[in-house]
């Protein structure tokens, strides 16, 4: 029994969800009330007859033949909804067939019955399950007007000094009763069909675009997503890293699913040539540059075997200005790129820099030898020395001139950082403002004595404890490399 009763439900939704246009099912909500109109439509009807039958046996040829004019009214709620596709116009015709024969009856049984009170109270209830908040109200105020009218006929009805009334027919106050009803009913359906078709068109307006925009979005993902993977085998993988590199991080965070920041590496025979790169713009546009800059650096370096830093920066500058068309005009697009490149000699344990307007920090004991360079920042134990790049990009640029090199020899223990500025720009804290370098570089010196990937993962978490809430504005690079 319980099978055949489940066989029948799912025919039953099977049925119901061929009657129903695809736009209802967009939402579970939609749907589920829809599935709901359909039902209603067709198990009303079968109420009706069964009622209508009883209505015959019991002599009421009227009484029945009015209960099956309903019935075939209700079931025509499924092909209204077929023609119009209008969730909200069918509601509120199933409805009205409700209120309509719960005031018919009210004419043969007194002014009004208990029961029926009940179901005309019930009404708004439907409308708001079917339809909307709009419809709930409407229908509120024409059930409160028709009880209201009831219970008004009936207290003049039995009050003394209007014996006019009290002496009139109770079928003829019911009739005069319910045609007031039918009056208000017709007057608030026609506000509500102007109002509701108004809005059904607009709604349906503004799903078609939604669809469409959430296609097209859907579809540029994808296609973004998809461009990740190319990205992302232009980076170097960790094998290729461990090779190079002998204890090291990377903390890299794209701010969209492809970014402008990026690092290379690479080894010319003594020589392990590592560099954080930030080409303009963030996305697909700073993604398009990574893809000109890692093609151009592997020309220059794996091709051509140049490995000093202030040379290479200007054979890319020189290439970037070519495939670009850059002329220094007045409105022309500056693109470029800011990068911090290093090439290291872990025999000579020598190390070469240079800059487009991104620095190196290298962070060392106390007890090692002092570095030259003016700009350092110490805690008790360390010193973090800011060896500045030039402040001009790889790019077209009002300053031209050549890239600065910097030599300088390097201990064990030393830890050279080379970023973008996304870390440093992040806003956030309790005013909402960037962490500044001076706050970075207090983070630094806090965590150098930490293993580097211990170094990562507490990085990554002063960055999320200053973001909070405030969303992420570039991308961030940041690359750790301890000599050892």
């Amino acid at each position: 029994m319980k099978k055949r009763i489940s066989h029948l439900i799912e025919r039953l939704n099977q049925k119901l969800e061929s009657n129903i246009p695809e736009k209802y099912f967009i939402s579970e909500n939609q749907l589920f009330k829809t599935k709901l109109l359909l039902a209603a439509s067709i198990i009303t009807p079968v109420g009706w007859i069964v009622f209508a039958v009883s209505h015959f046996i019991l002599g009421d040829f009227l009484g029945s033949m009015v209960l099956i004019v309903f019935a075939i009214l209700t079931f025509l709620t499924i092909i209204i909804f077929k023609y119009t596709e209008s969730l909200i116009i069918s509601g509120n015709y199933l409805v009205a067939l409700v209120y309509l024969m719960l005031n018919y009856f009210q004419i043969g049984l007194g002014v009004i019955g208990s029961p029926h009170a009940t179901f005309l109270a019930m009404l708004p209830g439907f409308v708001y399950v079917f339809c909307n908040k709009r419809s709930f109200y409407v229908w509120l105020i024409v059930v409160t007007v028709t009880l209201l009218i009831h219970f008004v006929v009936l207290y003049l009805s039995s009050y003394p000094k209007l014996s006019f009334l009290s002496s009139m027919d109770k079928e003829a106050l019911n009739v005069d009763s319910f045609t007031v009803q039918i009056g208000v009913y017709f007057m608030m359906t026609i506000m509500l069909y102007f109002i509701e078709s108004t809005r059904e068109n607009l709604y349906a307006k503004i799903t078609e675009q939604k669809v469409k925009i959430e296609t097209a979005n859907s579809e540029i993902t994808s296609s973004i997503t998809y461009a990740k993977y190319i990205q992302s085998a232009i980076l170097p993988g960790k094998e290729q890293l461990d090779s190079f590199l002998k204890d090291y991080f990377v903390l890299f965070k794209p701010r969209d699913i492809v970014s402008g920041d990026f690092y290379w590496v690479t080894k010319i025979e003594n020589n392990t040539i590592i560099a954080a790169i930030d080409c303009t713009g963030h996305g697909v546009p700073g993604a398009l540059m990574s893809m000109l800059g890692a093609a151009f650096l592997n020309e220059t370096v794996n091709k051509e075997y140049i490995t000093q830093p202030a040379v290479i920066l200007s054979r890319l500058r020189k290439e970037v200005i070519r495939f670009l068309q850059q002329r220094g005009e007045a409105g022309e697009q500056k693109d470029g790129m800011d990068i911090a490149l290093c090439s290291i000699d872990y025999e000579k344990m020598k190390l070469q820099f240079a800059g487009a307007n991104n620095p190196l920090f290298l962070v060392r004991d106390f007890k090692g030898t002092e570095l030259s360079f003016e700009n350092k920042f110490t805690d008790d134990e360390y010193i973090l020395y800011e060896v500045k790049g030039d402040k001009m990009p790889v790019g077209i640029h009002d300053r031209m001139e050549n890239f600065t090199l910097h030599e300088m020899e390097i201990q064990k223990g030393d830890i050279l950082y080379l970023f973008s500025d996304g870390f440093a720009d992040q806003f956030g804290g309790p005013e909402n403002k960037k962490l500044q370098y001076i706050n970075f570089k207090k983070i630094l010196l806090k965590h150098c004595t930490e293993l580097m990937e211990e170094q990562k993962l507490n990085l990554t978490k002063a960055l999320e404890d200053w973001q909070g809430n405030c969303d992420q504005i570039d991308d961030i690079l940041v690359i750790g490399i301890k000599i050892t």
